[in-house]
């Protein structure tokens, strides 16, 4: 199977690997699950990726050199009905 090769794109390339969508949705997905649970209603699943969104616009247009922390986490838990 074609796989990038992450040390040439790191090192000889000096950029990173660009996920797409479908992938970051799949990524989200399993961590949601793990952490979550697979019995979580899908619309509480959405509102929690939403808030995520959102937090990381932010966080990009204010053009903040570290990422959202713990203080973000609570925000997204009490931001989203369970």
């Amino acid at each position: 199977m074609n796989q990038p090769n992450e040390t040439f794109i790191e090192y000889v390339l000096n950029c990173e690997e660009i996920i797409t969508a479908a992938e970051d949705k799949d990524i989200f997905e399993v961590i949601f699950n793990k952490v979550a649970g697979d019995q979580v209603d899908t619309r509480v699943k959405v509102n929690v990726y939403e808030e995520i969104d959102k937090i990381v616009q932010e966080s990009k247009e204010a053009e903040e050199s570290e990422p959202p922390k713990l203080e973000t986490e609570i925000r997204i838990l009490t931001s989203t009905e369970l």
